[in-house]
C-alpha cells in the first residue's frame, strides 16, 4: 500500500507509478465517492484492457498429475480423504 499525505486545501498527489499503471494523465476527470470508511476515485473513459481468458490456459497443468491415470488416482485419493458431512 502506498502512503499519501493530505496537503493544504485537502489536496493529494497520486504517485507517478500508480498514475501510469492506471492510465491517469493530466486533465483526467474522475468521480470521488465515500462509503463505509472507503474513498473511491473512478476516472471516466478509463481505457480498460479487454479480459482475455486465454491467459489462464494451462494454469493447472501438472497440479494433479501428468497423465490421465495419475490425475484420476490423485482425485480419487483426495475424495477418499475428504471430510464429508
Amino acid at each position: 500500500m502506498t502512503e499519501i499525505t493530505v496537503r493544504q486545501r485537502n489536496q493529494i498527489t497520486i504517485p507517478k507509478a500508480i498514475a501510469e499503471e492506471a492510465g491517469i494523465a493530466e486533465g483526467a476527470v474522475g468521480d470521488l465517492s465515500y462509503a463505509n470508511g472507503v474513498i473511491t476515485i473512478s476516472f471516466r473513459g478509463h481505457p480498460r484492457e479487454p479480459f482475455d481468458l486465454s491467459r489462464y490456459i494451462g494454469i493447472g497443468r501438472g497440479l494433479w498429475g501428468d497423465t490421465v491415470e495419475e490425475i484420476d488416482r490423485t482425485l480419487r485419493e483426495q475424495r477418499d480423504t475428504a471430510d464429508r458431512y
